[in-house]
């Protein structure tokens, strides 16, 4: 049941299924993936809100204090730099991380190389 659930969990069942699709398939099959893709999406949404008894969004009345205030765009895009930032700062971390692991044992120096081999051995 959860994979046809709303938001999260039916965003990453599409995700996978598109990737499994995309990675397998050839390339005229490319169209017929997304179509799949589109057909599957609106299975999903169709399921939840029969599940659920909902209306269509239309019909929904929202009331001013069950809106969320999203901030101006200045705070928006505040928070969208710093998590750019914190994303940049992690993939730096493990790619650095990689390279020195990658390059331990190419014996471009190989003292260090013979070093880490002792250790690791």
């Amino acid at each position: 049941r959860w994979l046809l659930g709303r938001g999260l969990h039916q965003r990453f069942t599409l995700m996978v299924l598109l990737v499994v699709g995309f990675s397998l398939g050839e390339t005229y099959h490319v169209p017929l993936i997304v179509f799949a893709g589109v057909v599957a999406n609106g299975a999903m949404e169709y399921h939840w809100r029969r599940e659920l008894g909902m209306a269509a969004e239309s019909e929904f009345k929202l009331w001013q204090e069950d809106i969320e205030r999203k901030g101006s765009i200045n705070e928006r895009l505040k928070r969208l730099r710093s998590g750019i930032q914190e994303a940049e700062h992690v993939i730096a971390q493990v790619l650095t991380a990689v390279e020195k692991v990658t390059n331990l044992l190419n014996w471009a120096e190989p003292a260090l190389t013979a070093v880490a081999l002792a250790v690791l051995g």
